[in-house]
């Protein structure tokens, strides 16, 4: 009885191991995409830079149609053709800016609590003791059929005692 109670444990211990590494596995993976969201919300990242190149692009646009509005209309040389920059910036690019950083705070803060709250929810979970105590209860009983380690498990999951509940008395 020693031998197979040694080898029910060593499978059960064979099987926690694999379950938690396959965990830490879907852990560091989910933290790595955390990761990701955060570098390419913050300053200097991905985000900013598509937003700043959309401005500028909008700008160069803006001051090209105003420029050629003012050819058209003979003002082009004026001082109202050198103003066309600053006005863009005034009206459009400040604001577009100042919109562009805080959409990238909220973004770069919601994934920040996003990956607080699944460091949060990780749980460690070791092997169950009690359910091999059953498991080596329920192989030790005599004139019984031995449930397998399966069964012991599905029964400890519907509520039973790990086979001791419900299938103590049956033949199977």
């Amino acid at each position: 009885m020693a031998t197979s109670l040694q080898d029910l444990m060593a499978k059960f211990e064979k099987q926690e191991e694999s379950a938690r590494q396959s965990n830490l596995s879907r852990y560091s993976e989910i933290l790595g995409i955390y990761d990701k969201i955060i570098a390419r919300s913050a300053p200097g990242g991905a985000f900013e830079q598509a937003g700043l190149s959309d401005i500028e692009t909008a700008r160069r646009k803006s001051v090209g149609q105003g420029t050629q509005s003012l050819i058209s209309s003979g003002l082009s040389g004026t001082t109202t053709a050198a103003q066309l920059g600053t006005t863009f910036e005034k009206e459009v690019g400040t604001p577009a800016r100042l919109k562009l950083e805080d959409i990238m705070e909220q973004r770069r803060s919601q994934a920040q609590i996003g990956k607080a709250g699944a460091i949060e929810r990780r749980e460690d979970v070791g092997p169950d003791p009690n359910l091999a105590f059953q498991a080596a209860q329920a192989s030790s009983s005599s004139g019984n059929r031995r449930p397998s380690l399966i069964d012991r498990q599905r029964d400890f999951i519907r509520g039973g005692l790990g086979g001791m509940g419900s299938r103590a008395g049956s033949r199977f």
